[in-house]
Formats: structure tokens, sequence, C-alpha cells
């Protein structure tokens, strides 16, 4: 039995897929502004989290990887590491966590459960964890958000799903880490109603559009160089700026989509 060509989702076209240089439409992810983006964000890490690095940039863990070693050789990150071998660094390796549980401390980063730091045995928490989850799908399921809202593809026990903010700048903080943080169902269905449900694959359009746009860079920068009021400030102004354009975009998303469906 002969195997079916591969469909590009992009132009339409058989024998190739949307991530294929043979795409008309193919357009480069990388190129000088991304690239210094990706060494900006991993240099701000003693020790590189490569899920949080791809999640900011928009592409997969190992491409930021493979283009992170085609960027900086091996010689040149042993030395950049070996540079910050001082006293302090050695300091910060071998600081201890102490639980507010138990007092017991560990290496590791603690959990965080209610507002207090526990260890691994403290943070023991799957019931009220389901529980939360229960209660954050019981409200999708009560206001509709059931569907992707880009493909319509629906959510089951089987598909992965993102509550995707509708203004990143709005964001207190993801709604998965508030219902492993322990919060208060009411904080947690207060974030998720600033929420766009969304697919996995959709998802991943929101958070490379965000990042060509710049909004994601614009995000870091901006809770390094400002604070307290004027924090507040650029926050509004930039979630304004984002609103402005980022519904046309997702207008045009929606329309692209549900036309190749």
């Amino acid at each position: 039995m002969s195997r079916k060509p591969s469909t590009c989702s992009v132009c339409s076209y058989t024998g190739h897929t949307k991530s294929s240089k043979e795409c008309p439409m193919y357009i480069p992810f990388w190129n000088k502004e991304t690239e210094e983006q990706l060494l900006k964000i991993v240099d701000d890490y003693t020790e590189i989290n490569w899920e949080e690095v791809s999640e900011k940039m928009g592409v997969s863990l190992s491409n930021c990887k493979n283009k992170y070693t085609e960027l900086c050789p091996l010689d040149k990150k042993l030395k950049d590491k070996l540079s910050k071998l001082t006293d302090d660094f050695v300091d910060i390796l071998l600081e201890k966590k102490t639980c507010e549980v138990c007092n017991n401390c560990q290496y590791k980063p603690l959990n965080t459960w209610k507002g207090k730091k526990e260890c691994n045995e403290c943070y023991q928490h799957d019931n009220e964890i389901k529980e939360l989850w229960k209660q954050v799908n019981k409200f999708c399921i009560e206001n509709k958000m059931t569907h992707c809202a880009f493909c319509n593809k629906e959510k089951t026990i089987k598909t992965s799903f993102n509550y995707d903010h509708l203004n990143m700048f709005d964001k207190l903080e993801s709604v998965g880490t508030l219902v492993y943080n322990g919060n208060d169902i009411e904080i947690i269905i207060n974030e998720v109603k600033k929420c766009q449900l969304l697919c996995v694959d959709c998802h991943s359009i929101v958070t490379k559009m965000e990042q060509k746009l710049g909004f994601i860079l614009i995000k870091i920068n901006m809770k390094k160089e400002f604070e307290g009021d004027e924090l507040i400030k650029k926050t509004k102004e930039y979630a304004d700026l984002y609103n402005m354009y980022i519904y046309l975009m997702y207008d045009r998303i929606r329309n692209k989509l549900q036309n190749k469906l």
C-alpha cells in the first residue's frame, strides 16, 4: 500500500510539510534578531532550563538546543561557565532550601503549596490538585470553553490543551502553576476568565506570533528594567498595544485555519 503524500498546511501543496524549505511560503525562523534573543535568554540562566527557553522562543526544545550549539561552540560555553566559578557561584550551588513544614533542607528548589515552601516529601497533594482541576473543567464546560478557539478541536481526556491568556500582559500566572501551587479556586477561575482555550498545536502559533512581534522579549526586559509604579504604567501601555495588534492577527489566523478545514 503506497503512502499518502504529505500536504502542507500553509500553502496546501502536496509533497512537503509546513516546516519544509521547499514550501514557497516558508519563512526561516532563525535570523540575527532571534539568534541574539536566544543567546540573551540562555545567558540569564545559571543552569539552563531548556523547557523554559523553548517556551520563551516559541520553537521546539531540540531546535533551541541545536541552534545554541551552532551559535555557541563547546569551548566557548566551557570558558563562559569556568569564568563564573567564583566563591559566590559555589555558595549558590551549595545553598540549601529549608522546608517551611518539616524544616528539612534540600538542594533542589522547593515546591509551593498555599503560600508555603515544601520539600518533596511534604508536597503530597494529588487529591487536592485533582479536585482543583475538576472545578476548572466544570467552569469551562459551563462557559462553553470546550473547543480550541482557533481550529475548533474538541477538548477530551486524550488531547492536550493550554489556557492561553488573551493578553499576555494581564497574566498573573499560568493556570497550571496556580493549580499546582494550591491557590484558592476563586483565584484560579479568575485567571481562566482571562484565557482562551487552545489546543497545543494552535497555542504554538500564538507563542510564535508573540515572539516574532517582539512581545515576549519586551515582557522579559520590562520586568528587568522597571519596578513599582513605573512597571505598572509600562505594563498598561504594552497591554493596550498588544490588544491593538493581536486581535487583528487572531481574526486572520482563525479565517485561515477555518478555510483549511
